[in-house]
């Protein structure tokens, strides 16, 4: 079994506004709200963290989503400054704890149980696998304003959420960054910087990251071509 702990962002993560992007409306839902079922329906998932901004921790405490239907809500703790902070207080909360731990953004609403109980399946020898998608663009290397080379797209991806990961494994690499004030562009980087492995198991075009308020449309067809 597993343990999920969601990064809902931080204070400044905002869809235009006040509006802070985890809360935003999808389809009559809080954005985040999306994820957190998924990973309720999740066969693999026994507990859930939630790390939101400071002021929200009371109103989207452990309780209230239990109530809500979220039986799975273990606790929800305040981010840091970054999401890599975030995660790493986050994963506080059940650093006591063995077995693995998923890690995802709720900026990824469309997440799918299913995806989630992939990435639980760590293969032998690894520290933690990874979703992502083939890059079917061109991909440059660019240096002021000139192209520097074309890279070779057939050994790019493009990395999503959920991750998962060996939750002490995950804890130290993360403990080891923060000591040399190291930022990853991901968790699987610091677990790389470690010299961990890790794998890749396929993700979905579907699982789009909402970053602008368009991205809001893009997810609402989605749904609704689930019947959700």
């Amino acid at each position: 079994m597993a343990f999920a702990v969601i990064a809902a962002g931080g204070s400044s993560d905002r869809l235009g506004g006040a509006l802070l992007k985890f809360e935003a409306d999808l389809l009559g839902k809080p954005l985040i709200r999306y994820s957190l079922d998924a990973l309720e329906e999740s066969s693999s998932v026994q507990g859930i963290v939630l790390v939101v901004p400071a002021g929200s921790v009371d109103a989207w405490d452990a309780e209230s989503l239990r109530s809500a239907g979220v039986s799975k809500a273990l606790a929800t703790v305040a981010g840091g400054a970054t999401r890599q902070e975030s995660v790493l207080r986050g994963l506080q909360a059940i650093e006591g704890e063995k077995g693995v731990v998923v890690v995802h953004d709720a900026a990824r609403p469309m997440v799918t149980a299913a995806m989630v109980d992939a990435a639980c399946e760590i293969p032998a020898g690894l520290s933690g696998v990874i979703t992502a998608v083939s890059v079917t663009d061109t991909v440059k290397e660019v240096a002021a304003g000139l192209v520097v080379s074309t890279l070779d797209r057939a050994h790019l991806v493009s990395v999503q959420t959920p991750q998962a990961f060996y939750i002490q494994e995950l804890v130290a690499a993360h403990r080891d960054a923060a000591r040399a004030f190291y930022a990853g562009t991901d968790d699987a980087s610091l677990i790389e910087r470690v010299g961990g492995r890790v794998g890749v198991i396929e993700g979905s075009l579907e699982n789009i990251k909402v970053t602008y308020q368009s991205d809001l449309h893009v997810a609402a067809t989605i749904l609704a071509g689930r019947g959700l």
